[in-house]
Protein backbone atom coordinates (compact mmCIF):
# COMPACT_ATOMS: atom_id res chain seq x y z
CA UNK A 1 0.00 0.00 0.00
CA UNK A 2 2.91 2.34 0.69
CA UNK A 3 3.92 2.15 -2.97
CA UNK A 4 0.50 3.34 -4.09
CA UNK A 5 0.64 6.23 -1.64
CA UNK A 6 4.03 7.25 -3.06
CA UNK A 7 2.65 7.12 -6.60
CA UNK A 8 -0.31 9.24 -5.55
CA UNK A 9 2.00 11.75 -3.85
CA UNK A 10 4.16 12.00 -6.98
CA UNK A 11 1.09 12.55 -9.19
CA UNK A 12 -0.31 15.21 -6.88
CA UNK A 13 3.09 16.92 -6.84
CA UNK A 14 3.20 16.94 -10.64
CA UNK A 15 -0.32 18.37 -10.85
CA UNK A 16 0.43 21.03 -8.26
CA UNK A 17 3.73 22.14 -9.80
CA UNK A 18 2.46 22.22 -13.38
CA UNK A 19 -0.95 23.81 -12.78
CA UNK A 20 0.25 26.98 -14.52
CA UNK A 21 1.04 25.10 -17.75
CA UNK A 22 -1.58 26.01 -20.36
CA UNK A 23 0.04 24.72 -23.56
CA UNK A 24 2.96 22.43 -24.29
CA UNK A 25 4.93 25.54 -25.31
CA UNK A 26 4.89 26.69 -21.67
CA UNK A 27 7.41 23.92 -20.96
CA UNK A 28 9.84 25.33 -23.53
CA UNK A 29 9.55 29.12 -23.45
CA UNK A 30 11.10 29.82 -20.04
CA UNK A 31 13.87 28.30 -17.94
CA UNK A 32 11.26 27.55 -15.26
CA UNK A 33 9.17 25.68 -17.81
CA UNK A 34 12.16 23.60 -18.89
CA UNK A 35 12.92 22.81 -15.24
CA UNK A 36 9.31 21.74 -14.69
CA UNK A 37 9.50 19.47 -17.73
CA UNK A 38 12.63 17.85 -16.27
CA UNK A 39 11.04 17.41 -12.84
CA UNK A 40 7.86 16.02 -14.37
CA UNK A 41 9.79 13.52 -16.49
CA UNK A 42 11.81 12.35 -13.50
CA UNK A 43 8.68 11.93 -11.37
CA UNK A 44 6.95 9.99 -14.14
CA UNK A 45 9.97 7.69 -14.41
CA UNK A 46 9.83 7.13 -10.65
CA UNK A 47 6.14 6.30 -10.93
CA UNK A 48 6.92 3.81 -13.69
CA UNK A 49 9.59 2.17 -11.53
CA UNK A 50 7.15 2.02 -8.62
CA UNK A 51 4.54 0.33 -10.77
CA UNK A 52 7.07 -2.27 -11.95
CA UNK A 53 7.80 -3.19 -8.32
Amino acid sequence: MEGLCNIEAFLLHILDRTSWIITIDDFFTTPTGVDMLDVTAIRLMAIGEGIKK
